[in-house]
């Protein structure tokens, strides 16, 4: 057994992680009225960066039919366009 190799008794490898882009530097602001693309990190969900940039849920729903759906379901790495509210 080669040094990568691991051994497991009656179960699969567990699946490598998924490596995850940092988030771009938010050089916009919705308030500009210049859209920006705001990428999901930990622990973050819709209803957070909603918040933040202080735009209705509906709105950001709406203008991300990506996720789609199930809005509730965000991975760290997507994308969301934030625009003007």
């Amino acid at each position: 057994m080669s040094e990568d190799e691991v051994a497991y008794s009656g179960t699969q490898a567990p699946p490598k992680p998924r490596k995850v882009p940092p988030p771009r530097p938010q050089a916009c602001s919705p308030k500009s009225g210049r859209p920006c693309i705001h990428t999901i990190v930990k622990d973050e969900n819709l209803s957070v960066i909603a918040a933040r940039y202080g735009i209705p849920l509906k709105t950001l729903e709406q203008d991300n039919p990506q996720l789609a759906p199930n809005f509730n379901v965000v991975y760290p790495g997507d994308e969301v366009k934030i625009r003007k509210a």
